[in-house]
């Protein structure tokens, strides 16, 4: 809500930050810009552009390859793991937020795993340089299963083009639990033991 008050008497005679005793002269310069003033400000000029040129930091082939190998490793950890797209994704994007990935950029990586949208050398040549040590996205698939092999060489190709050194996985996240589990080496059984398996032989016989 706004107050109209009167004014104090004489306050209209001082402008906006002005001094009142008008020492201040804003037009100073008016007569140095007087010789400019009929000068050809406006005629037409040309500009001198150069062709656009694509980034040159990775080929063709390379982006395919991180397109294919991204989304079949999405897809292979999700079924060795007996996950659903959506239960991946959670796992992924809790990741992504964990290494400090921008909220933009995750949902951008959502969409591009999922295959609505595809990344241009262009957009590649940005992710190249906001993220300029590692790549979040084949950070957080290798650290959740490095299994997938292409997948670990791709990361190598990735690391190396950054010139970064460095574990594929990374301690932020734990990986997923191994789901191949590791047979218990064969006990040695005591003498005069009697294994429940001789027991049912001896019933039967």
């Amino acid at each position: 809500m706004t107050l109209f008050l009167p004014d104090p008497k004489g306050s209209h005679k001082n402008s906006y930050g002005y001094l009142a005793s008008g020492d201040v002269k804003l037009d100073v310069l008016k007569g140095r810009w007087a010789g400019y003033e009929h000068k050809p400000w406006r005629r037409p000029f040309e500009v001198m552009a150069k062709p656009h040129v694509p980034c040159s930091c990775v080929s063709s082939e390379f982006l395919e390859d991180f397109h294919r190998i991204s989304r079949n490793a999405f897809r292979y950890i999700a079924e060795r793991h007996v996950l659903t797209p959506f239960q991946m994704w959670t796992r992924v994007e809790y990741g992504l937020r964990a290494v400090g990935m921008h909220e933009d950029d995750v949902e951008f990586v959502q969409s591009f795993i999922f295959g609505w949208v595809c990344i241009s050398a262009e957009q590649m040549e940005r992710f190249r340089w906001r993220y300029a040590e590692r790549c979040p996205l084949l950070d957080v698939l290798c650290t959740l299963d490095d299994t997938y092999e292409e997948l670990n060489l791709f990361q190598d190709k990735m690391l190396e083009l950054k010139g970064s050194k460095g574990r594929r996985r990374l301690d932020v996240i734990p990986p997923l639990p191994d789901i191949d589990g590791v047979r218990q080496p064969k006990r040695e059984r005591v003498a005069g033991s009697i294994s429940f398996t001789d027991l049912l032989d001896k019933d039967r016989s």
